[in-house]
């Protein structure tokens, strides 16, 4: 691990290059080939390639050499299928399905048609053709095993990459459990660098933005956020902080690191006794744009607080806003068009519950709130002034999940057993419904829920066998 971690930092840094990218939860266009043609083309092939060769083939690398050393094989410069091929043999076999080689060789080498309905990869010694939606999800599926194997990479710098080890932390794990500890509403992590001075010191430059106001909590946070980078990332002489107010610098705070080292070695140390590590001018605090602090500051702090306490509130009541007891729903996808006089509405909701059976009392108990949560959700999609939004519902159906997927998945998730029920309102007669093929019905007050028969059984509803 220690001889490749500039690697693993380059992977993670890539893998969040990746994760930024807008199109992860976008719909899929499924009637449109020239669209998915394109978005195969530009997006998804030179990400995937990203993916394997900058990510996938890094973090499987010290599991590939252990496996090689095991059989007394060389462990110098593994191929990107080789070191796949390696790891396969163990335990991540049935997850490594998403990379192949085909199509890895095909995209590198530029040999890729498209056609009508399916794009063709072609290797120097065989071809491999597939839809555009197989190809989509072969792309997600490497994602989330990229960000797998990232998470535990995570938890391991957390617990041995204190320099204890000779193990340093990446700059952007860093980052992410800096950011973690120090959120807040009117603070925010935007970046780090690693700087080296001419005389050979070492410096770690942080920056933030920040919307306080009063003197005492930006010296607060500031101070905190030094000393807390500190203890992620040990072994650097200064701790520089620069954080600013909208489009102005409102200060700085640079600390040294030997001091904190010491603070944090000794236990139990307050930000009161962080006074030695301050350099000279090291903690400044420039007034907002009334160029000086106002005349009253315990006003101003107060004043404050209470607009903190409303950020915080705000905050919260957005997170949990569709949440009932121990369930929380999450409106995910939603589609709405008008017939006759009324709406029609397609919902996909995420239903979060301590157990099956809670999730199966939740959905006969509240029948109205999933139905009037998913229509929401289509109304807001749509928008103010698309068809049918303003009308009242005539048909619906909600379609209740047990786990969250991206939305393309969701759309076309068909029965498989994350897939808890589907909840049809009917108040017109113009709309036939279709039993699901592994369908359970039941009355449910003044709908019909269809139980998938491959998430539940008739003994887990308490239903009576079928004759």
């Amino acid at each position: 691990m220690t001889d490749h971690q500039r690697e693993v930092e380059w992977a993670f840094r890539s893998l969040q290059e990746v994760n930024s990218l807008e199109m992860h939860d976008d719909l899929w266009p499924g009637f449109d080939d020239v669209q998915q043609m394109a978005i195969l083309d530009r997006y998804v092939h030179p990400t995937y390639l990203k993916l394997v060769e900058a990510v996938l083939v890094v973090y499987l690398l010290p599991l590939a050499m252990r496996q090689r050393k095991g059989r007394a094989k060389s462990v110098a410069d593994i191929p990107a299928s080789q070191c796949v091929e390696e790891c396969s043999r163990t335990a991540l076999q049935p997850q490594l399905s998403c990379y192949d080689r085909v199509v890895r060789n095909s995209i590198a080498h530029g040999k890729v048609s498209y056609a009508k309905s399916d794009v063709t990869y072609q290797d120097k010694k065989q071809s491999r053709s597939m839809q555009p939606r197989e190809m989509m999800r072969m792309f997600d599926d490497l994602l989330d095993l990229c960000n797998g194997i990232a998470l535990s990479y995570h938890v391991f710098f957390l617990l041995h990459g204190t320099g204890k080890t000779g193990i340093r932390m990446p700059l952007s794990v860093m980052l992410q459990e800096l950011r973690a500890q120090t959120e807040a509403p009117s603070w925010a992590i935007e970046g780090a660098l690693e700087y080296e001075l001419p005389n050979g010191v070492k410096q770690l430059n942080l920056s933030a933005t920040t919307r306080f106001l009063e003197k005492r909590k930006l010296i607060y946070m500031a101070l905190l956020t030094d000393t807390l980078a500190e203890e992620l990332m040990p072994g650097f002489d200064y701790y520089s902080l620069s954080f600013r107010r909208g489009n102005e610098i409102a200060g700085w705070a640079r600390l040294k690191g030997s001091e904190l080292r010491a603070l944090r070695q000794r236990g139990n140390a307050s930000l009161a006794e962080i006074g030695p590590a301050i350099t000279d001018a090291g903690l400044m605090v420039f007034p907002p744009k009334m160029k000086r602090w106002l005349a009253v500051p315990r006003v101003l702090g107060f004043v404050g607080s209470i607009v903190e306490a409303m950020r915080l509130s705000v905050r919260e009541a957005r997170r949990t806003r569709w949440t009932i007891g121990e369930h929380r729903i999450l409106p995910r996808t939603g589609k709405i068009h008008r017939q006759a006089l009324y709406a029609v509405i397609e919902a996909r909701l995420v239903l979060v519950s301590p157990s099956l059976e809670d999730a199966i009392a939740f959905v006969r108990d509240n029948i109205t709130t999933l139905a009037v949560i998913g229509s929401l959700h289509a109304r807001k999609s749509a928008g103010l002034l698309a068809a049918g939004t303003k009308l009242p519902l005539g048909y619906g159906t909600f379609h209740v999940f047990l786990s969250d997927f991206r939305r393309r998945r969701l759309e076309s998730y068909g029965l498989e057993d994350q897939h808890l029920c589907r909840i049809i309102i009917k108040r017109f007669g113009r709309i036939r419904i279709v039993p699901l093929a592994t369908g359970i019905s039941e009355k449910v007050l003044w709908a019909r829920v269809d139980w998938n028969g491959r998430a539940v059984t008739r003994e887990q509803l308490g239903l009576a066998a079928s004759p």
